[in-house]
């Protein structure tokens, strides 16, 4: 991506430096996670270096919500310098937290728990591979993480890897759920050998888990994968394998339900479908969402019947409450805003006392982290002033056209004060198909609005935010009616702004490259 945006701004050439380089060097936020009590609140934040943010390097920081003027501290396994240190998880009774660091290990990260008072985190674990997502288990007494052993560099099934010579898959590696015991740190794998799991959730009482797994190499089965129950002692059940992605379980607090997320996806980070709810014990599930006009990208069980979801729609994301007794879903907010990990995936973080939290992006400031009461996304306060300087040199504007039997959105983002005569402008296709142009600040548009011209980021159909019929609706139609949307998408923007027809351009990447 720097390389792509490096080569656009010298043929630009009029990109001022010092304002992409502001943009390169802000800090990112992503894993926002309150405790449960709702008393700390702890996330990641990027590093920059003298061109940009340094890939795969990270800070925690917590920062304590009981006090006012209180400034957040930093939690690291080292000694100053920053490492590969992300996915912070607090304890069930809020008090430790448990996160990644590669800082005692060159290139290899393990597992540390910080413990109440203030002491240095305490190693945990001596693994060779790769660790993700711990959880820690109802009792506070374990730690969950998924282990990939043996392979310190996997880059999921979108990353580059090397070119595979002799036997194909003659050694397949299995992502698995392994348990740490917090007091003696002995580390077990308890998932099946040939299973690859990709998700996981605790079962209330400690003694299985709700997985999302597929037996066969990780890096291709993802788009197959299936829901499974997984119990500590060895047993396996499928309880559901769909024709469609599913992502996200979320096992209900009485364990008597399981929800899950189920829809086109296009790839592994690219999570939206609908909200489906299924039996622990088995059987058809239910789909709550299903005539729902938005795209569902988080699910967190509040009690035994009731839901938070964080959902896109057409032009902007806000929270909802999904009531399974009667199967009625009620908007809370929404807001032209992306919460969540930059402008991939939605997240939000939901104390038991009702307190949310998340990283909130918008075309109008750089992100920052908020929080407040779930229900009132007016009443969330500002966590973080890490890039109040940054100011996008754009003004953004919804726009929503009709193409064929479909209403379509989109943005337009123009220089603020744009000369007043036929101007030029690049329409940017986003990838997936499956996902959405979403509020942001993406530095090709940046570089693009400085140089004068406008840009249009269009939602044709197959996009997130409008329900899963919409997601579908490019299916076996690549190039058809998803570009009938984009070609109408200029003629709205020609209506709403002085564009020269002869001075149109496209530009894409994945997907939006194809188009």
């Amino acid at each position: 991506m720097m390389m792509l945006l490096a080569t656009l701004t010298a043929l630009l050439g009029a990109t001022p430096a010092s304002s992409l380089d502001a943009l390169r060097k802000s800090v990112a936020f992503q894993g926002a996670q309150l405790s449960p009590d709702g008393k700390q609140l702890a996330w990641v934040e990027s590093v920059s270096g003298p061109g940009g943010r340094l890939p795969e390097k990270g800070i925690i920081r917590v920062l304590d919500l009981t006090q006012p003027k209180s400034e957040p501290i930093r939690i690291t396994a080292g000694t100053g310098k920053p490492g590969h240190e992300g996915s912070p998880s607090w304890s069930p009774d809020g008090k430790s937290l448990a996160f990644l660091s590669d800082l005692r290990s060159k290139r290899q990260r393990q597992l540390f728990v910080r413990m109440p008072g203030g002491r240095a985190p305490r190693q945990l674990t001596q693994v060779r591979g790769g660790l993700a997502a711990p959880s820690w288990s109802p009792d506070g007494k374990r730690i969950a993480v998924l282990l990939l052993e043996g392979v310190t560099d996997s880059k999921g099934p979108m990353g580059a890897a090397p070119r595979e010579t002799g036997v194909i898959h003659g050694d397949v590696k299995y992502q698995r759920i392994a348990v740490v015991d917090v007091d003696t740190g002995k580390l077990e794998s308890v998932s099946p050998a040939n299973l690859h799991v990709y998700e996981y959730d605790w079962s209330p009482d400690g003694k299985s888990f709700a997985a999302i797994g597929a037996h066969g190499p990780g890096d291709q089965s993802w788009w197959t994968a299936g829901l499974f129950v997984l119990s500590l002692d060895g047993g396996l059940r499928a309880l559901r394998q769909p024709t469609l992605q599913i992502a996200h379980p979320r096992w209900s607090p009485d364990g008597k339900r399981i929800a899950f997320i189920e829809g086109l996806m296009s790839d592994e980070d690219l999570v939206g479908g609908d909200l489906l709810i299924v039996d622990a014990a088995g059987g058809d599930p239910a789909n709550l969402t299903a005539d729902r006009r938005s795209t569902i990208g988080f699910v967190h069980w509040l009690d035994a019947n009731k839901l938070a979801l964080a959902e896109w729609t057409d032009a902007a994301s806000g929270a909802a409450l999904a009531t399974v007794d009667d199967g009625r879903v009620q908007t809370l907010w929404r807001q032209h805003e992306h919460l969540g990990y930059e402008p991939y995936f939605l997240e939000l973080s939901i104390a038991r006392d009702g307190t949310a939290a998340a990283v909130s992006y918008a075309f109008d400031r750089g992100p920052e982290i908020f929080s407040g009461p779930l229900h009132d996304r007016t009443g969330w306060r500002q966590r973080t002033r890490a890039n109040v300087t940054l100011v996008p040199p754009w003004t953004a504007k919804s726009l929503t056209w009709k193409s064929d039997s479909y209403d379509v959105q989109g943005w337009l983002l123009e220089l603020r004060d744009a000369p007043k005569g036929p101007g030029a402008m690049v329409v940017m296709v986003h990838g997936g198909p499956s996902w959405m142009h979403n509020p942001g600040l993406s530095p090709i548009s940046w570089a693009l609005v400085e140089a004068g011209y406008r840009v249009l980021l269009p939602n044709p159909r197959g996009s997130f935010g409008q329900g899963e019929a919409f997601a579908r609706a490019n299916v076996r139609d690549f190039g058809g009616g998803d570009l009938r949307d984009i070609l109408a998408g200029i003629d709205a923007a020609r209506k709403e702004a002085p564009v020269d027809p002869r001075r149109v351009g496209m530009y894409g990447w994945s997907y939006g490259g194809f188009m």
